[in-house]
C-alpha cells in the first residue's frame, strides 16, 4: 500500500505502508547493509584536510567545495545521502576519523558531512552547532538538573525535534551498555494497524508540547491571533501530531520528556503545559512498546559517523557504564540537505525553525564538552538542546 492511501484511507480501513522504510529487526543482521567503508579513502581525506587547513576558514565556512574529495569517494557519500532520504533511512561510514586529533576529527567531521548535508542546524540559543553526547566525571551538577544526554541513563525512543539528519561521532564507546538502537516510523506504524485507536490518536494535531520561552515569542502570539484552537499567549507549548502525513510519506516528531507538563529544577513554571488525556498516555506507551518490538541496533565503533533520518526514524540508548579506559562520547550534529531533503509539514515545523531559521547568533563549534556544567531551567527533552531557556521570567 502506498503511504497516500494510507492517509486517505479511514482509520479502520488502514492499510501496511511499504517500501524501503518499511523494515524489521531482522533487516540488518549483517552491519555491512548499512556500513560503508572509508579506510581505503584515508589518503583523499588527509589531503582534503591538509587543503582545508591551508585556507584557514572558520569552522562554519567549511563545505564540500573546501574540502574536495576524488568521484569515487563522493560517490560513496552521495549513496550514503540517497540511503537516508530515500533509502532505509540510516547509514555508518566507517574508517574517515580515526587516528586525528581532537581538533583535526571534528574539521574532518564537517568536511566529509557537508556530502552528506549542506546545512547545518543550530543546537541552542548560545550557538553551538556541535553538542557533545557524554557524562564527563568532572561535572558536579546532578544528573537529574542536566539534559538526558548528559547522563549515563536510557534514553526512550524519541526524535531530536528540529533537525532532519543527526551526525553523530563516536569518539570513544562505553565499557557496558549504550547502544543506540533505530526503529523505522513506517515499521511502527505497520505495526500498530492492530492498534487503531493508539495509532488515530498519534496522528491527532493536538499533543501538548513544550517549547522555549524564546520560541513562544515568535510563534504562540502570531499564531493564537491566526488559529483560533492555538494556545494564547503567552503560551509555552504548542500543539502538534506526534505522526503526520505530508507530502506521500510518514514524518515523526516525538520527544516523550517534551510531553505535557514537566518539572524544572528551579522551579514552577508561570505557564502550566496541559496534561496527556488518558488516550494519550495509552497510544504514547503503544508506540514505545512498537518501537521496540521492531527496533534494530546499530553497531557502531570508535570512529564511525552515525548518520539517522530524523524524520522517519526514532532512536534511543541503553543505560551505560563508564571505565577510565572506556568512555561514551559522541558528538553530534543537525544537517539538512537542501536538495533531498523532505518537506517539513507547518505542524511540525516550530522546532525546526529554531534550528534552521535565520538566528543572529554567532556559531559555536565547542571540539571538547565544557568543563563546568550550567545550572539550567528547564531540562526537559531527551535530546534537543533547543528546549533549554535560562533567560529569566
Amino acid at each position: 500500500m502506498t503511504i497516500s492511501s494510507a492517509l486517505t484511507s479511514p482509520t479502520r480501513e488502514r492499510k501496511p505502508i511499504g517500501g524501503p522504510l518499511a523494515w524489521h529487526q531482522d533487516s540488518f543482521s549483517d552491519p555491512s547493509v548499512y556500513t560503508i567503508d572509508l579506510a581505503k579513502d584515508r589518503l583523499h581525506i588527509d589531503n582534503a584536510l591538509e587543503y582545508l587547513l591551508d585556507l584557514g576558514l572558520d569552522p562554519e565556512e567549511i563545505d564540500h567545495t573546501r574540502f574536495p574529495l576524488p568521484s569515487s569517494v563522493v560517490d560513496k557519500l552521495q549513496q550514503c545521502a540517497h540511503t537516508i532520504h530515500e533509502g532505509v533511512g540510516f547509514c555508518v561510514l566507517r574508517g574517515a576519523t580515526s587516528c586525528y586529533s581532537v581538533e583535526d576529527s571534528v574539521t574532518v567531521l564537517l568536511g566529509i558531512t557537508s556530502y552528506i548535508g549542506d546545512q547545518r542546524g543550530l543546537q541552542n540559543k548560545q550557538g553551538h552547532m556541535l553538542s557533545h553526547i557524554t557524562e564527563s566525571k568532572g561535572w558536579k551538577v546532578p544528573r537529574k538538573e542536566r539534559h538526558g544526554i548528559h547522563s549515563n541513563a536510557s534514553l526512550p525512543f524519541h526524535t531530536d525535534m528540529g533537525t532532519d539528519i543527526i551526525a553523530l561521532h563516536v569518539r570513544g564507546c562505553s565499557a557496558e551498555g549504550g547502544n543506540t538502537y533505530v526503529s523505522s516510523a513506517s515499521s511502527v506504524f505497520n505495526d500498530l494497524l492492530s492498534c487503531p485507536g493508539a495509532l488515530q490518536t498519534l496522528l491527532e494535531p493536538n499533543w501538548p508540547i513544550q517549547i522555549s520561552k524564546r520560541q513562544a515569542r515568535t510563534t504562540c502570539v502570531v499564531r493564537s491571533l491566526l488559529e483560533p484552537e492555538w494556545p494564547a499567549a503567552p503560551c509555552r507549548y504548542i500543539q502538534a501530531p506526534l505522526l503526520t502525513f505530508h507530502q506521500g510519506r510518514l514524518l515523526v516528531s516525538v520527544d516523550p520528556a517534551r510531553l505535557g507538563p514537566q518539572s524544572s529544577p528551579r522551579g514552577s513554571d508561570k505557564v502550566p503545559v496541559p496534561d496527556l488525556s488518558f488516550d494519550q498516555r495509552a497510544a504514547l506507551d503503544a508506540l514505545k512498546a512498537a518501537c521496540h518490538r521492531n527496533r534494530v541496533r546499530i553497531e557502531a565503533q570508535p570512529g564511525d559517523i552515525i548518520l539517522i533520518n530524523n524524520w522517519a526514524l526514532l532512536h534511543s540508548r541503553d543505560a551505560y557504564l563508564d571505565t577510565e579506559l572506556h568512555t561514551r562520547h559522541l558528538v553530534r550534529l543537525w544537517l539538512r540537505n537542501s536538495k533531498l531533503g523532505w518537506s517539513i509539514p507547518t505542524s511540525m515545523s516550530v522546532p525546526w525553525q529554531t534550528a534552521y531559521g535565520d538566528d543572529p547568533v554567532d556559531r559555536i563549534f565547542p571540539v571538547v564538552p565544557t568543563d563546568v556544567y550550567p545550572t539550567l531551567k528547564y531540562t526537559a527533552g531527551s535530546a534537543a538542546f533547543v528546549l533549554e531557556d535560562s533567560d529569566g521570567e
